[in-house]
C-alpha cells in the first residue's frame, strides 16, 4: 500500500495546456473599419480606451495543445508570416490554476531557393537577417483567463499588431 501511494504521487501525467492566440490589427486611420465580430468583444472595448487605435480587425486566430513545460510553436497571419513560440508552466494552489507562459512572437521572412521559385518561411533572426522579434515576454494568468500580451507597431505607421492569449489546463 505504501509503495502504491508513492507511485501514485510520483507517476503524475503532466497537465495538458490549450493555448489560444488571436492576432488583431489596430488602426488609427479613419478609413479603416472594425470587424463586426470584434465590435462587441469586451477586451477590444477596453483597448479602445487606452490605445490610439480607432478600428480593430482580426488578422488570425489559432490554438495549440501542449503539455506542461514543453515548448510549442504555431504560425499565425494570413500568409503564415508570424511564429508564436510558447512554453507553459502549470501550477495550482488547490483553489486556482495558474499558467505561466514564456513566449516570443517573431516575424517570418520569405526566402527563395536557388531556382527562384521555391519559397520557404524562416525566422528573420537567422542567417543574414536582423532579428524581428515583435513581442518577447513572460506572463502569468489564471487558467481560462484571456489577456492582451503585447502590442507591436507595424512598419512604423499608424497600425499596431496586438497579441491576445488565453491558456487553459485540460484534464
Amino acid at each position: 500500500d505504501k509503495l502504491l501511494a508513492v507511485i501514485k504521487e510520483i507517476d503524475v501525467k503532466p497537465a495538458d495546456i490549450v493555448i489560444t492566440a488571436q492576432l488583431v490589427v489596430g488602426s488609427s486611420a479613419p478609413s479603416d473599419k472594425s470587424d463586426e465580430a470584434l465590435q462587441n468583444d469586451p477586451l477590444i472595448k477596453e483597448l479602445k480606451g487606452f490605445l490610439p487605435y480607432k478600428s480593430f480587425g482580426q488578422l488570425d486566430a489559432n490554438l495549440i495543445r501542449t503539455i506542461n513545460g514543453e515548448r510549442a510553436q504555431m504560425t499565425l497571419g494570413r500568409r503564415a508570416e508570424f511564429m508564436l513560440d510558447v512554453r507553459p508552466s502549470y501550477s495550482t494552489d488547490g483553489k486556482a490554476e495558474h499558467i505561466q507562459l514564456d513566449l516570443r512572437l517573431t516575424l517570418l521572412t520569405v526566402m527563395f531557393g536557388d531556382d527562384g521559385k521555391t519559397a520557404q518561411l524562416i525566422p528573420t533572426g537567422t542567417k543574414d537577417h536582423n532579428s524581428q522579434t515583435l513581442i518577447s515576454t513572460t506572463l502569468s494568468l489564471k487558467s481560462g483567463e484571456k489577456t492582451v500580451t503585447g502590442v507591436s507597431k507595424l512598419d512604423g505607421g499608424d497600425k499596431g499588431l496586438i497579441l491576445i492569449l488565453s491558456a487553459k489546463a485540460v484534464k
